[in-house]
């Protein structure tokens, strides 16, 4: 993993997680898989936390920053988020009141049905 950024240091390439896989000679969802596993863990997360930071150094220096926001956006877990919070009270910021009114109709008999809608013949 080391000879990766070293190699991108040299030849001044931008560090990618596709290019992690490159260098490993895996795919990202290989990647992945092992990222899953404790004893590669720690080293696939500061490989990826690495590139995260070049990636934020290179948003915030002004290169490109449209793919840089979409990059952070679906590999780092950023996000547009606008939070709306709404509260609606009654008088004196009391509960609501609320009302309701049912009418019932009466209640007809079984006969009184049929009649009513032709079943009685």
């Amino acid at each position: 993993i080391e000879a990766y950024f070293k190699f991108c240091d040299d030849k001044i390439y931008p560090y990618t997680v596709h290019g992690l896989c490159v260098a490993l000679g895996c795919t990202r969802e290989t990647l992945c898989n092992y990222e899953d596993k404790p004893e590669f863990f720690d080293a696939i997360k500061a490989a990826k936390e690495k590139i995260r930071a070049f990636v934020e150094k290179e948003l915030f220096l002004g290169k490109n920053q449209a793919a840089m926001i979409f990059w952070m956006k679906n590999n780092a877990g950023w996000k547009d988020q606008q939070e709306v919070k709404q509260e609606v009270t009654g008088k004196d910021g009391g509960p609501i009141k609320t009302e309701a009114e049912v009418t019932l109709r009466p209640s007809i008999t079984r006969e009184e049905w049929e009649k009513r809608y032709g079943f009685d013949k």
